[in-house]
């Protein structure tokens, strides 16, 4: 008999312990983070809103920031090269798209020469006088970009523009640019070259000096253009 009443006991100590364990567990936030090391620090998950990626739409895009970079190199060593970076004063592109899904725009950027540093010591040319880019008499480059074409179906667009600097303009021919979003802004970023020589810089050129030594610098300038624009509703 009193094995009877123990067995018993210890079923009802049972029932009463899932039923305690159960009331408790359905009291936990079931987000809570659990640490294998340290129980104690377990702590709710914020509940972090998903944004879904912007697409690129159709419409007029605001500059927000940007830079170019111009790199010159010696034809003998590469690595004596100089590289200089201006800033983006002000910017605009504009995209368009068919019925048939293909894109097409132009674009304007201001660039500001005057902002424009090299590294400079007394073994190396300074490319802010009139021999070069000429800063102070021609403070303002103007990037023209006439025709956008899409590349396929992906972010890689030709384009083609027209580059005005030391008071004239010649095409420029700029291949695989990158269009795409990053969060709330568009993004566009191309490298292309343009010979020097077409702007009258001439000097320290081996095509015009006939020499390919250590004072000279290739005719070909490589430039890195990166520009960041707002949406047309968040102008």
């Amino acid at each position: 008999m009193r094995s009877f009443f123990i067995v018993l006991l210890l079923a009802a100590c049972g029932v009463a312990l899932v039923a305690f364990a159960s009331l408790l567990f359905s009291q936990i936030d079931t987000r809570l983070v659990l640490s294998r090391f340290d129980p104690s620090l377990s702590e709710p998950i914020p509940e972090v809103p998903y944004h879904a990626p912007r697409v690129i739409e159709a419409g007029m895009y605001t500059l927000a920031s940007g830079t170019t970079t111009f790199s010159l190199s010696n034809p003998v060593e590469s690595r004596d090269s100089y590289t200089g970076t201006t800033r983006l004063t002000t910017g605009e592109l504009t995209l368009e798209q068919s019925k048939f899904d293909d894109w097409s725009g132009s674009g304007v950027f201001l660039l500001d020469m005057s902002s424009l540093m090299f590294p400079h010591n007394d073994d190396m040319l300074d490319l802010r006088t009139p021999d070069f880019f000429a800063v102070d008499d021609f403070p303002d480059a103007t990037l023209t970009i006439m025709s956008i074409a899409r590349h396929n179906n992906s972010s890689v667009f030709n384009l083609v523009g027209r580059l005005t600097m030391l008071g004239q303009t010649h095409d420029v021919l700029i291949p695989e640019a990158t269009i795409y979003t990053r969060e709330d802004t568009l993004v566009l970023e191309a490298d292309f070259n343009f010979d020097r020589t077409q702007w009258g810089m001439t000097h320290a050129s081996p095509t015009f000096s006939g020499s390919k030594g250590y004072s000279m610098l290739d005719d070909t300038v490589h430039v890195v253009f990166s520009a960041t624009f707002s949406f047309p509703e968040n102008e």
